[in-house]
């Protein structure tokens, strides 16, 4: 099972310190891990994590964390911390007078017209506004000064080796975007979608380090650019650590929840590969076919029992809180990791009366219904009613109705029947099965009509599944002509490592007119 071998789970790879002498510490910073800040307390920032490591390997109750620059979430490679307060004063040196020198390596995406030379120096004006750095002719522009070399080129992409002279936020993104060559994956900035930015700290060097300190660059930049894609690494050692990595990012939620997502697939750069703990059960998919064999050792060794890839057993009860549900070892469980936000919502929302349109594994209408009196679901699929019917029964959950029926020709009788509810669920996930149809806005706008009261209207729409700006505006719309006190949007949990784009969920209380 997972958490069977918690302890084990370190919140930083040991392989990532790359020097750590006279008080001074640099990591090779893996991407997807914030510097500071996040969420306070849980252990997910990369100052939290180094904090935990030391705490772990000194004799000191709190030991010293000197934070001197930062590298953006999605960035990766090379960067200095010190460990003691003597030694702050030798850092701020060497970045004011230039003597630190900091080199990164992009992969970027040429446009048509773009001015990028086989070298050059750039300088320009940035002024941070709106999460992102903009270009300007004046004040209050920072003067951001960037050389630049191309490394190799190829009839699309190109590796380019960056210095900073400067170190403005968001520099050398702004610089590459500015020239015409965007980063591949930095969308912020007009480059391609990508499982990730790609851009690495590769080196610092000079005073007040007694050597140059090298972040390898990461296997998969060369691999991008020969290839234009990520691919499921074929060697072993490469898999280890993409995993190592994976696992490491997600190791502060050990212990904290019993429904996460351990590896996110291409996400992760493990294309196929998605690897769950859905209310403790250990759960793995691999797309291409049969795990590796490897793959359970490797999972066992950062922590995961190898039982993960077992795929016999009878059937078991598992646990999302009060919330539960059958499972077969081996076979997925019918719970979707994807909506834990969410449920957890439902259930602190606790509406007394329920109507979910749409059965999907997200099971939103039944951590919805843990408190309420009276609860409709609708699906046209048998097999989901079941599902939901079960989890109902299992959770203790009473006073429920099932209906096999298409949703949108449920709410046409609902709403001539006078129907009215505190709770209106929308499953319209791809794996939720209901379609909204060319005019969304009908549809939602006849779901809002059976709310009673003080009600709440929650739209899942899950992973896969972006929704375009003209369908956030509908909602919008139809929210404010309802009275909305509030429209909120959801992103997918921390462990995606994909917060603000991937998967949206709308939940706005509303005053009803009825």
């Amino acid at each position: 099972m997972f958490g069977a071998k918690e302890r084990t789970l370190s919140p930083f790879r040991a392989e990532r310190i790359l020097f750590h002498e006279d008080g001074l510490l640099v990591v090779d910073k893996p991407f997807g891990v914030v510097v500071h800040g996040g969420r306070e307390g849980s252990g997910e920032s990369l100052v939290e994590r180094l904090s935990a490591l030391l705490r772990a390997s000194t004799s000191a109750r709190e030991p010293y964390l000197g934070v001197h620059s930062r590298l953006d979430v999605g960035t990766s490679g090379a960067l200095l911390f010190t460990t003691e307060p003597a030694r702050n004063e030798a850092v701020r040196v060497g970045l004011e007078h230039k003597t630190l020198r900091r080199v990164y390596v992009a992969l970027v995406a040429p446009v048509p017209g773009a001015t990028l030379h086989a070298s050059g120096q750039v300088k320009l004006l940035l002024r941070f506004a709106r999460d992102k750095a903009e270009v300007c002719s004046s004040a209050p522009g920072k003067l951001a000064i960037t050389r630049y070399r191309v490394l190799e080129r190829t009839s699309k992409l190109a590796l380019v080796e960056l210095e900073l002279e400067t170190g403005r936020t968001h520099q050398i993104r702004a610089t590459l975007a500015h020239l015409g060559a965007p980063i591949v994956g930095d969308e912020l900035y007009g480059g391609p979608r990508a499982p990730r930015i790609f851009l690495h700290a590769s080196s610092l060097s000079g005073a007040p380090l007694p050597r140059a300190v090298e972040a390898p660059l990461p296997r998969v930049f060369l691999e991008y650019f020969e290839h234009e894609r990520v691919a499921f690494p074929s060697e072993r050692g490469e898999l280890e650590a993409r995993i190592a990595d994976a696992i490491t990012l997600r190791a502060p939620l050990a212990g904290q929840l019993d429904t996460l997502r351990w590896i996110c697939g291409e996400r992760d750069l493990l294309p196929g590969l998605v690897v769950d703990q859905i209310g403790g059960i250990p759960w793995v998919n691999f797309e291409p076919g049969p795990p590796p064999g490897a793959l359970g050792a490797i999972l066992a060794e950062n922590g995961l029992s190898s039982e993960v890839v077992d795929s016999a057993g009878s059937e078991k009860i598992g646990a999302e809180g009060p919330l539960r549900f059958s499972y077969t070892p081996g076979k997925r469980p019918p719970l979707d990791p994807e909506a834990r936000h969410m449920r957890a919502e439902l259930r602190e929302r606790a509406p007394r009366s329920v109507l979910s349109l749409g059965c999907g594994p997200a099971l939103l209408g039944v951590a919805a219904a843990l408190r309420a009196t009276e609860g409709t679901h609708v699906d046209a699929r048998a097999s989901f009613l079941g599902s939901f019917r079960e989890a109902a029964e299992l959770s203790s959950v009473t006073g429920q109705r099932f209906f096999r029926e298409e949703p949108l020709r449920y709410v046409d009788k609902a709403l001539r029947r006078g129907e009215r509810y505190e709770a209106v669920l929308v499953d319209a996930s791809q794996k939720g099965g209901l379609r909204l149809g060319p005019k969304p806005e009908d549809f939602l706008s006849a779901c809002l009509a059976l709310l009673r009261g003080r009600g709440l209207c929650a739209i899942w729409l899950g992973s896969g599944h972006r929704p375009r700006t003209s369908f956030m505006q509908t909602v919008a719309e139809l929210a404010r002509d309802r009275g909305a006190e509030k429209v909120r949007r959801i992103s997918l949990p921390f462990e995606w490592n994909e917060p603000e784009t991937v998967g949206f969920l709308l939940s706005f209380p509303i005053i009803s007119s009825s």
